[in-house]
């Protein structure tokens, strides 16, 4: 889809028409563009995408636990 979305602007569709034919956001089309200008595919190189968890798998799943067995520690947004 990302590709095909590249080639239909290469053709001269608008970004705005490719975008909500594709059902995705014009900024996306442009990060796809992007990755292919700087590295020949529209993927990033990266394996690593969003932000770095803080807590470890261990410590969420003792955490899930926990919220498990005490439901009155989660807070609400009135908080």
């Amino acid at each position: 889809m990302k590709q095909h979305a590249l080639q239909l602007i290469g053709e001269g569709w608008e970004l705005a028409e490719v975008a909500e034919i594709l059902g995705v956001s014009s900024k996306s089309i442009r990060r796809w563009d992007h990755n292919y200008e700087a590295h020949g595919c529209v993927n990033p190189t990266s394996a690593l995408r969003g932000r770095p968890q803080i807590l470890n798998a261990k410590a969420i799943d003792d955490l899930h636990k926990l919220i498990q067995e005490t439901p009155s520690l989660v807070f609400t947004k009135g908080f």
